[in-house]
């Protein structure tokens, strides 16, 4: 597999305490499946939202591993494949004044599938 993020929705000047909506796109553009996606943040007040949960309480997804909450497993309900795109909105609470960058890095596993057809071949 190799990942490739993209994030549609961002504006300029944002005002302290604001809260924004982005889009979260993640493409497959490798030769096997993704699996197990966790999703790391340099921001804290990021949230991933269910988007088949339409209006309500429960929509964002307590997806955050430890006490940081800047490290998120990503809902999948299976593997990403080659060529295909999951999106996820993001819910970004704009934190302190001046100049201010989202790092996002990917960890992922390759499917089981994937790792089965191997061994069928050997």
């Amino acid at each position: 597999p190799r990942l490739v993020l993209s994030i549609d929705g961002g504006k300029g000047a944002v005002l302290q305490g604001e809260v924004l909506h982005w889009k979260l796109r993640v493409r497959n553009v490798g030769s096997a499946p993704a699996n197990n996606l966790l999703m790391k943040s340099n921001y804290p007040w990021l949230y991933l939202c269910d988007d088949t949960i339409v209006g309500s309480v429960n929509s964002a997804v307590a997806s955050s591993c430890g006490i940081s909450g800047t490290l998120m497993k990503l809902p999948l309900s299976k593997a990403i494949e080659p060529g295909e795109v999951q999106e996820y909105t993001l819910k970004v609470r704009a934190g302190g004044g001046g100049r201010q960058s989202l790092n996002l890095i990917m960890k992922y596993e390759k499917s089981e599938k994937d790792v089965s057809d191997v061994r069928k071949k050997e």
